[in-house]
């Protein structure tokens, strides 16, 4: 006997963990000829004619045809602030999220 779940969401997982997701992106991407740009913390993101201009922690500023957000929707809210669109607020801020606790357990003895 066991304990059977019905009605879950089924959680997909890729071999060999994000970091291959992540690189496979990446590859892609680049291989278009797009920049991408790690290890630096955004602060804000605001828009202009010209595309999106991305400010970093140490305060510079740099111009960008489209940016792309992989981060949770609360975060792109921040980083957009006041510029954010009614679009993007009304759909980034319909976005919740639930945290679920699990116990796991192992019954040795019935």
């Amino acid at each position: 006997m066991g304990l059977w779940l019905y009605d879950h969401p089924q959680w997909l997982t890729i071999k060999g963990h994000v970091q291959c997701y992540v690189n496979k992106v990446r590859e892609k991407l680049e291989s278009k000829g797009y920049h991408i740009k790690t290890y630096s913390e955004v602060q804000m993101i605001s828009t202009i004619d010209e595309g999106c201009v991305v400010q970093t922690e140490d305060g510079s500023k740099e111009l960008y045809n489209g940016c792309i957000l992989a981060v949770h929707a609360s975060e792109a809210l921040r980083l957009l602030g006041d510029q954010a669109t009614p679009v993007e607020q009304r759909v980034l801020g319909a976005i919740q999220y639930v945290y679920i606790v699990t116990f796991t357990f192992i019954v040795t003895k019935l």
